[in-house]
């Protein structure tokens, strides 16, 4: 009997004790439950990235000085390599030895001409100095006949006075004579250098520069003419960068772009200044030489070292965005922005893209937008951000 009443009261514990759990049980039910808070990411709203082409600096003016042979043997290059060169300052000169060898000869007869002259110049002092000896003895002559008395004496000297001025007129053809040799030979003398000049100005060949600049001198080029030997480059450089078709509608003229040379040395900034109509070269049937790329042309704002390659950075303004951070509703289109753990709805106008939405307006760059928003977000929501 006894146990009878433990297993009754066991019985009855247990009921109450299910009975208990379940009327907890539905009083849970009955009350509200917690939301569980949602996370969302975020994201930067920012510019797409931007385009990079590459160039080389050139020269508006470029003149090239080739190896001459018709104009003789190179006998210097009369510049050195990154020299300052002025419009007809010497660059190249060149030595004919045929001309050379004239010019020899040319030498020797001026040589001669001038002997001729200067034995033509003794010439005249003899007949001079003979002339002026017979004039002084016919003067002491002529004055002893004129205080002469005697007859015989008289007769003497007009003889002797005779004969002095058939010496004194011989004397003076040869001073006439002389004189003339001298101008003939003097003559010689001024058409001999007159050859000699002419000569010599075609012995040596001097090649002049046509234009300011910076002189390149390539030292290998003194034995070949397929190469420049110098080239003058105007010191006003430009850089010549190349765009693919599909990038060749995004450029404008008057857009700012970045300049930086591939070694890293140098970077600045420059405008472009023109676009190419024509492809640099048509698209052929070949799969793998099918893009048709255009030229165009970057002024810099400081000066790029001649023959440099470098890389053009044209930023853009355009906006597109990850198409899961944008909702609609119909035609409108909206995003959140974060701030401060809460979002605000706003507004945005796009156009549909392969990449995403493109932003017309409605945001700004640097602004922070859920990444992942629901259709239960909603306006001045506090949201909870994964990182």
């Amino acid at each position: 009997m006894q146990r009878f009443k433990q297993k009754k009261l066991l019985i009855i514990i247990l009921s109450i004790i299910i009975s208990s759990v379940l009327i907890i049980s539905f009083l849970m039910s009955l009350m509200p439950k917690e939301k569980v808070s949602e996370s969302y990411r975020l994201y930067t709203v920012k510019t797409v990235a931007p385009l990079v082409f590459k160039g080389v600096s050139t020269s508006k003016e470029v003149n090239d000085y080739y190896l001459d042979n018709t104009l003789g043997t190179l006998q210097a290059v009369n510049v050195k390599n990154g020299q300052e060169v002025h419009a007809g300052d010497v660059l190249l000169s060149y030595r004919n030895d045929t001309i050379n060898q004239q010019a020899t000869t040319d030498r020797f007869a001026l040589k001669q001409a001038e002997e001729t002259l200067q034995n033509a110049q003794a010439d005249l002092g003899i007949a001079q100095g003979k002339k002026d000896k017979l004039s002084e003895k016919f003067s002491t002559v002529q004055s002893q006949f004129n205080s002469a008395t005697d007859d015989d004496q008289k007769a003497a000297l007009s003889t002797q006075i005779e004969s002095l001025e058939e010496q004194l007129s011989a004397a003076d053809d040869g001073v006439t004579q002389a004189n003339r040799s001298i101008q003939s030979a003097g003559n010689q003398v001024e058409a001999a250098k007159s050859t000699l000049s002419q000569t010599e100005s075609q012995t040596t060949k001097q090649v002049l520069a046509e234009q300011d600049g910076l002189a390149i001198v390539d030292e290998t080029s003194t034995t070949k003419a397929d190469d420049p030997l110098v080239r003058i480059v105007n010191q006003s450089v430009y850089i010549e960068g190349i765009v693919s078709e599909f990038d060749y509608a995004k450029l404008q003229t008057g857009q700012s772009v970045t300049i930086q040379t591939l070694n890293l040395d140098e970077q600045t900034t420059g405008e472009i200044t023109d676009i190419s109509a024509l492809p640099l070269a048509a698209a052929t049937t070949d799969t793998t030489q099918s893009t048709a790329n255009y030229q165009f042309t970057v002024q810099p704002n400081e000066a790029v070292q001649y023959g440099y390659h470098v890389q053009i950075t044209l930023p853009q303004k355009t906006i597109v965005l990850p198409k899961q951070t944008v909702l609609h509703e119909g035609s409108e289109y909206f995003v959140f922005i974060y701030q401060d753990g809460v979002v605000t709805q706003q507004a945005v106008k796009v156009t549909a893209t392969a990449q995403g939405y493109q932003l017309i307006s409605g945001l700004k760059p640097k602004q922070r937008i859920i990444e992942n928003p629901t259709t239960k977000l909603k306006d001045n929501q506090k949201v909870e951000i994964t990182k």
